[in-house]
Order: structure tokens, then sequence, then C-alpha cells
């Protein structure tokens, strides 16, 4: 429509002019041009949360393949189960995006402790991956578990949420796949035997690597073991608050949001002519004019409008609507 707007203008009459009133794909541009913004900060985040409790470039990098691998798994899929770009199915990516590292962390410490315990590259990558293979398959098909059903919900939260279903879906099960194949396979890849280290029978002996952190972390959880019943009553009373919070939450179909137009509705006294509401309309308009937010305005007289004019609503001489983009 926009490409033919110039040889469309040249067939009206002199003195008149098209303008676009309505265009919600400016909206839906920004808002998928947001969600990829959001998805592409979310990675680079995650990958930095992990070179920091890491400390290891290396160990940082496999890790973090699991991301692109699993997103591109699941635009392969996408294609071919008809799902589109749109703002669910990339907020499904983008809420997928910190979970896909989930898997490689546990199969990648696990095989990193199996090179402490003085194991080969390879021995270290098979007994590694081994020993947690299975906790990794049940904690990622947990959480399957929740988003997989929403697939098969029909009516509008179908409608809705069906497409961020299948996203999430297909991403976990690709980082699934990632972590127990291609993560052990690039940590087996390199040289030098196995790291020997000794164990210390003093918890004063063994370092923290994120320092204060992890220090008040180990006090806080020795707390919480020696007062048990505390901490069971803590967690109860938590969990009730919880419960009371949820019955003063409103509720709604979708979150409200602005597309950046808005109209007002005049209704001028029965009987009104058509040509006063016009009169009245356009004095509304008026401060619109040396106003910047503004990009364009727009009135009718003598009938009102519905969402941005996709629609007629009741017609009358004394009905009149302004809208502001």
């Amino acid at each position: 429509v926009r490409e033919s707007l110039p040889d469309m203008q040249r067939l009206v009459p002199e003195g008149y002019r098209l303008t676009v009133l309505f265009d919600q794909s400016r909206f839906i541009e920004q808002a998928l041009k947001e969600v990829r913004s959001a998805a592409v900060i979310g990675g680079a985040l995650a990958v930095l949360v992990l070179l920091v409790f890491l400390r290891d470039l290396r160990s940082t990098v496999i890790n973090a393949t699991s991301i692109p691998l699993s997103v591109l798994f699941a635009f392969m899929a996408m294609y071919r189960l008809d799902v589109s770009l749109n703002i669910m199915s990339l907020g499904g990516l983008t809420l997928g995006v910190g979970m896909l590292v989930d898997n490689a962390i546990v199969v990648l410490e696990s095989i990193f402790r199996k090179r402490q315990e003085g194991f080969g590259l390879k021995a270290a990558a098979v007994g590694g991956t081994s020993e947690v293979g299975g906790a990794v398959v049940a904690s990622t098909l947990t959480t399957v578990a929740v988003f997989l059903p929403i697939i098969f919900v029909e009516g509008i939260a179908g409608a809705l949420f069906g497409d961020m279903a299948i996203t999430v879906t297909l991403s976990l099960v690709a980082s699934l796949l990632v972590a127990v194949t291609l993560i052990p396979m690039l940590s087996s890849i390199g040289a030098g035997g196995g790291a020997k280290v000794s164990a210390s029978g003093s918890d004063a002996d063994v370092e923290f690597p994120l320092g204060a952190l992890s220090r008040a972390y180990d006090r806080l959880l020795r707390g919480a073991l020696r007062w048990r019943w505390i901490t069971v009553l803590v967690a109860a009373a938590v969990f009730a608050l919880a419960l009371a919070g949820v019955s003063r939450l409103q509720t709604a179909l979708i979150p409200e949001i602005s597309e950046g137009e808005f109209y007002f509705e005049a209704t001028m006294p029965e009987g009104t002519p058509v040509e006063a509401t016009d009169r009245a309309i356009r004095a509304m308009a008026v401060p619109l004019v040396s106003n910047p937010d503004v990009e364009v305005y727009y009135s009718t007289a003598g009938s009102r409008l519905v969402s941005g004019g996709m629609s007629l609503s009741t017609t009358a001489e004394h009905y009149g609507q302004l809208n502001v983009v």
C-alpha cells in the first residue's frame, strides 16, 4: 500500500493529498524489533553470567554454543510447523534463551569434576555426561511438561500462547540434545591428561570462587540446616503471604498496550447540524497543530468510528470523533 501511494496520488483531484491515517504495521514492526533486541541482549547477558561464574573462557564458549544452535533448531522446526515470527513466538524464544544454557552448565560442570579427579578428556566427557544425563533429561522434561499442553488449548488463550509454547518447547528440546551430544564432544577436544587435585579435609581450605558472596551463602545454608524448623516456618509464612497476595491482583485478558494512537469522541446535543459538530471537532484539534509529538490527526463529523477507523459505528449528525497519531 505504501509503495502504491505515489501512483494513487496522481489520480486524486488537484489540491488533495493522500495520507496514511491508520497503519497498525508500525506497531507490529516496533514490537517485533523490541522482542528481537531483548532476545539478543538476554543471550549476551547469559554468556556474561557464565563467564563471571565459570571464570574460564573455553568453558564459557562451549556453553554459549548451545544458545545459537538451539535457536536455529527452533527456527527450522517452526518453519516445518508453519509458525511465524510473531510477538508470541519471539517472546517464547526470549523466555527460553536463559534456560538454553542450563543443561549445558550441568553437563560441563560434571565433566570438569571428572577431569579434576584425574580422568582423561574423553573419559571425563563420557563419564561426566552419563552421570548427570538422567537428571538433565528429567529437569528439561518437567519444564516441557508445563509448556507443551498449552499447544492444545483452544480459543483465544490457545491463539495467544500456542506459538510461545511451541517455541519454548522446541528450544528446550534442542538445548537438551546439544547438552548431551555437542557439549561432551567439544569438552573432549584438546590435549593434556587429567589434572589430579588433592581433597582437603578442612572447610577453611575450600576456595570460594565468588568470595564474600559464596561465604555468605555458605553461612546461610549452614544456618538453615541448623535451624530446620525455623526455616520451614519461614517458608510456610512466605507461601501464605503469596497466597494472600494473589487475591489482591487484578485480572485482565491481555495487558494494556500503547500503540501511539488515541481518539476523542464528541457527542453534541441531539438536533445539532453536522456543520456545527464539525466546527466543535476542529476547535478541539487546535492544540494539536503545534504539538511536536503529534504525527497526524484527523476528524470525522456525523459519525463515530471504532478502532482507529477500522469499522463504522453509530451514524448521526451530532456525533464526532478526533483521532490522534
